[in-house]
């Protein structure tokens, strides 16, 4: 065992001598050998505790050695970096590891010092040696070989979601930059372009979202249970039925836009223009499902940067293709190339992405074409999918009704709103990576049956829901005047958007809880409790709070914000209970039922 060996497995700066423990350790499902030879060696550092390795570990009983419950009851014992394995497993794992990191170099000379590798190591030698130990790390875990440690799930949560959160902002920016670029055309195509947004998320791109949720949960613990071909067969089997599904919402865009858009206004040229970009968005609708799932399937077996690389490339198309079919003199084609360029982009992404699973990653996972596969066992999948669609309608809709009734309020009103539902947008998708990439891993941990992995990475993902609920929090109150200057040089909206900041940046902190939280019970398959929690408290609660505060008390736009936070601050602490009481046992047998009910009944 190296120096860097021991290094990297304490976790520190210092490496700090073998620490040899006597004292034979009993654990539910096995025993330790009483001989001179059982000891326990602490590869540890100063400050931490390191991987402790136990010799001479009898597991008579693996299965109910993983899902041992009672080493996690104790708060402290979250944080242990147990490892049930003898030292010379520990050494198998680093020597796998050592060959990717490009060990060697020049020699410093030492070549008594057996624990140094020799030579003189560069910086970026080092990260790879790192990144080499890391993936070793996070593979035996996998296997149940070693314990995971709250730092190593800290560590991988946030690793999953950063590319996911550039994915999630670029995708985001394809409606804002439809937007912007018809705005300036005049403030009717602006108004309609913003209402058709609205409309097609509500009646579409939300029934997706919430659908393509079950993925978070069937891909993700067949991968997690080695089990790849049902993730292909999990993926073929939600987009056939979200295709499906789509006939019925393109029909309502395309041939019934008008009526459906005649409910909500009654202006006449509104109206036109907002159908019209209906009608043409209608046309990428399948296209816009396909790269979803694809991005489900590829999250669910670790690559959570396909989307961002497509993104990459697509995102800046669209913005070229805004310019050049609104504005360009010689090709422009007024407001609808912004619906245009939305179609053609959406075929591109699905296109692309699709490439890349066949050519560059993904096909591992790959079931073919099968009738008898694909059309059959849908029932989990739709009971998923159900509250799935609930929990994201949920919200969506809360903040489109909300939006309405500040137009109550007269324009300035209504523009505040825009502008905090705008930045509200925006922040809302970092800590939905967060919850899709928590959701990712405890499913995997889950259907490989690591009990106490899986419920390490609950807790330290409901920590970072808060860390990361506050910051937004700190950035919505310490920027709320720059943020307003963003959007609107009009004083009276600027002063409203100072005033009702503060409701919008408390919401942060529920609403992060809430969405993180939500992804920890898609990755328990328990998405109904979610469902049925944000139901209930967005329409029974937050909403009828915010009227009451709006109009009966005179808080106006205030009001909404303070009503929409009561909701989602009841939703994520009930949510956050229903994770901290979860009987994490059932949970793993459950998933590890469902999916041999769901292998039994796919044909080879």
């Amino acid at each position: 065992m190296s120096s860097y060996d021991s290094h990297l497995l304490g976790s520190s700066a210092e490496t700090a001598p073998i620490a040899i423990s006597e004292t034979p350790q009993k654990k539910k499902g096995g025993h330790f050998n009483r001989t001179p030879n059982s000891a326990g060696a602490a590869f540890g550092s100063l400050g931490r505790s390191g991987v402790r390795v136990s010799y001479n570990y009898s597991d008579e009983d693996d299965d109910d050695e993983t899902n041992d419950d009672s080493e996690f009851d104790d708060a402290s014992s979250m944080y242990s970096t147990q490892a049930e394995r003898a030292t010379q497993e520990q050494e198998e794992l680093l020597k796998k590891a050592r060959p990717q990191a490009n060990y060697g170099g020049t020699s410093n000379g030492n070549n008594n010092n057996n624990n140094s590798y020799g030579g003189t190591t560069t910086h970026a030698r080092t990260r790879e040696e790192r990144r080499a130990v890391y993936k070793a790390f996070d593979a035996a875990v996998r296997k149940g070989e070693i314990q995971t440690t709250a730092s190593t799930e800290t560590k991988t949560i946030l690793k999953y979601s950063a590319p996911l959160t550039m994915t999630f902002l670029m995708q985001y920016s394809l409606t804002v930059a439809s937007v912007f670029s018809v705005g300036h055309l005049g403030k009717n195509e602006l108004a309609a372009c913003s209402l058709a947004s609205m409309t097609s998320a509500i009646t579409g791109f939300a029934v997706v979202h919430g659908v393509a949720t079950c993925l978070d949960t069937l891909c993700a613990q067949a991968y997690g249970r080695k089990d790849y071909k049902m993730v292909g067969v999990h993926f073929l089997r939600c987009t056939i039925f979200l295709w499906i599904i789509a006939v019925p919402i393109i029909l309502l865009w395309a041939v019934f836009g008008r009526q459906l858009l005649h409910l909500l206004l009654d202006d006449p040229e509104l109206i036109h223009f907002a159908a019209l970009y209906l009608e043409v968005l209608a046309c990428g609708f399948p296209a816009y499902i396909l790269f979803e799932n694809l991005k489900h399937y590829l999250q669910s077996q670790g690559d959570f940067n396909a989307g961002t690389y497509i993104l990459l490339i697509c995102a800046p198309i669209n913005i070229s293709l805004n310019y050049l079919l609104v504005w360009n003199e010689h090709f422009g084609l007024g407001y609808v190339g912004a619906p245009i360029a939305v179609v053609f982009t959406d075929w591109l992404m699905a296109t692309m992405l699709s490439l890349y699973v066949v050519f560059i990653n993904g096909r591992k996972c790959w079931c073919g074409f099968r009738p008898d596969n694909l059309f059959t066992g849908w029932g989990r999948m739709i009971r998923l999918a159900i509250p799935g669609i609930i929990m994201v309608e949920a919200e969506w809709l809360a903040f489109e009704i909300v939006t309405f009734a500040a137009s109550r309020f007269g324009t300035d009103a209504l523009a505040c709103q825009s502008v905090l539902v705008s930045v509200c947008g925006i922040i809302y998708q970092i800590p939905f990576a967060i919850g899709i990439a928590a959701s990712t891993r405890i499913a995997n941990l889950v259907g490989a049956n690591l009990t106490a992995a899986a419920r390490i990475s609950a807790r330290m993902a409901a920590v970072i829901s808060l860390v990361f609920g506050v910051l937004n929090m700190a950035f919505m109150l310490g920027l709320r005047d720059t943020i307003g200057k963003m959007f609107t040089n009009d004083e009276a909206v600027l002063q409203l958007v100072r005033e009702t900041m503060p409701f919008a940046a408390l919401f942060q902190v529920n609403d992060s809880l809430g969405v993180i939280s939500g992804g920890i019970l898609r990755a328990q398959g328990r998405q109904r409790i979610g469902g049925y929690l944000n139901l209930f408290f967005y329409y029974v609660v937050g909403l009828p709070a915010g009227v009451i505060f709006a109009f009966h008390w005179g808080y106006g736009i205030e009001g909404f914000w303070i009503g929409l936070t009561i909701g989602v601050f009841f939703v994520s602490i009930l949510q956050l209970y229903f994770v901290w009481k979860s009987n994490w046992r059932e949970i793993v047998k459950d998933a590890l039922r469902d999916g041999k009910t769901q292998a039994a009944t796919t044909h080879a």
